[in-house]
């Protein structure tokens, strides 16, 4: 799976990212990331098909479980980088 890298955060030595759960809350999730891939990050495991990574606005999620307004965007392509 690829995200825009811009999501990834770190703990220490844990990297996670912030998703939208099924109630419009903010979920952390520890990931294992791999290379970059055109400007994208490859996430080995962690995130499932389907999971709204929140990559904008994350200075406002102080803890998960906050409310969040999730607005989608489209992945950018790779050809266009």
């Amino acid at each position: 799976m690829l995200i825009d890298d811009k999501a990834v955060l770190t703990d220490q030595d844990r990297k996670y990212v912030y998703v939208v759960d099924g109630e419009g809350k903010a979920q952390r999730r520890d990931i294992q990331p791999g290379a970059m891939v055109d400007g994208l990050r490859i996430v080995k495991s962690g995130l499932q098909s389907g999971d709204k990574v929140i990559i904008a606005g994350l200075q406002k999620v102080f803890m998960p479980g906050m409310p969040v307004t999730a607005q989608p965007v489209a992945m950018r392509a790779a050809a266009a980088q």
